[in-house]
């Protein structure tokens, strides 16, 4: 959630973020796993009522990743 900046500087920031993470191997016990993540960006537009508006948006892109194969970067425009 970003609160200044536009849209496309957000996503622009978080688009790097699931490739990084799967190139990471966690080791947990004898094992080591690959973490995956799907996000959900959102920025503070003039319709924005609010910060519980601007987490919804957010939500909904985080959901729209997931459903869009999951470990990837979305917006809810």
């Amino acid at each position: 959630i970003c609160p200044t900046p536009p849209l496309k500087a957000a996503l622009l920031s978080a688009e790097p973020l699931p490739t990084t993470l799967e190139e990471k191997r966690v080791p947990i016990g004898q094992t080591a796993k690959t973490i995956t993540a799907s996000i959900g960006v959102a920025a503070r537009e003039a319709g924005t009522v609010d910060s519980d508006s601007l987490v919804s948006t957010a939500d909904q892109a985080l959901y729209a990743a997931k459903k869009a194969g999951r470990n990837r970067t979305c917006t809810c425009q």
